[in-house]
């Protein structure tokens, strides 16, 4: 197996039942702004955070999250690699690793592989686009 590459811890998405109240927190309690908000694929509404300038987000707050445990608290880990090379070393180790359920997607300004570590939670490894 090759070597792993660096891959950095950038941001997290987290499921909400309150998204104002929880925009507010994030806000007040760690200095972070919003920086993108709208409609949400899964339905509702999604907002993102950041503190750094060159981020668009290090914060995803995202409604539907549920009291019955149907929906998960966390939406996402994602880690950044520095290079497309990277990213593809990393497909062929999920690979070897038989991870199912591995989703290839074009962001525009990033590309990212999904898939769900071995108690289902959602992660991304991408990489941003000269865009």
């Amino acid at each position: 197996m090759s070597k792993v590459p660096n891959a950095q811890l950038v941001h997290i998405g987290l499921h909400c039942r309150d998204l104002e109240k929880m925009v507010d927190f994030y806000c007040r309690v760690f200095g972070l702004k919003v920086t993108d908000s709208g409609d949400y694929y899964m339905g509702g509404q999604i907002t993102f955070l950041s503190r750094d300038a060159k981020e668009h987000h290090q914060v995803v707050l995202a409604t539907g999250r549920t009291d019955d445990g149907s929906l998960k608290l966390i939406n996402q880990i994602s880690f950044r690699v520095d290079s497309l090379e990277d990213l593809i070393i990393f497909y062929h180790m999920l690979v070897e690793e038989k991870v199912k359920e591995m989703k290839p997607r074009n962001h525009g300004n990033a590309w990212s592989i999904y898939f769900h570590d071995p108690e289902d939670n959602r992660i991304e490894i991408y990489t941003s686009t000269p865009w």
